[in-house]
């Protein structure tokens, strides 16, 4: 189903009523007002040792320990070599 656009003339019989709207708008005035539940309920506090951990945990997930980077890379070496010659072997047998 398409969706009816406004036209312009519509826009700025939208935009008179809002402007009508703001000015007739009159805010109740009473001093007998109760506190919301928001101004009541207390947030509880978060502690900086907890902050902190989370930080560290962050980024021990993106560290660049090249040890590590080393051995992944000798893996997927090792891994690729595997599958290249097992294509080789593959393609000599099959002639």
């Amino acid at each position: 189903m398409a969706k009816n656009k406004k036209t312009r003339h519509q826009k700025i019989i939208t935009q008179l009523k809002r402007q009508i709207q703001k000015q007739n708008f009159q805010p109740k005035k009473s001093f007998d007002l109760e506190p919301s539940q928001e101004a009541i309920f207390k947030k509880p506090r978060i502690e900086a040792k907890e902050i902190t951990d989370v930080k560290n945990e962050a980024n021990s997930a993106f560290s660049t320990d090249l040890k590590l980077i080393r051995k992944d890379l000798f893996k997927t070496l090792i891994f690729a070599l595997g599958i290249i010659s097992f294509e080789l072997v593959l393609y000599w047998k099959l002639q």
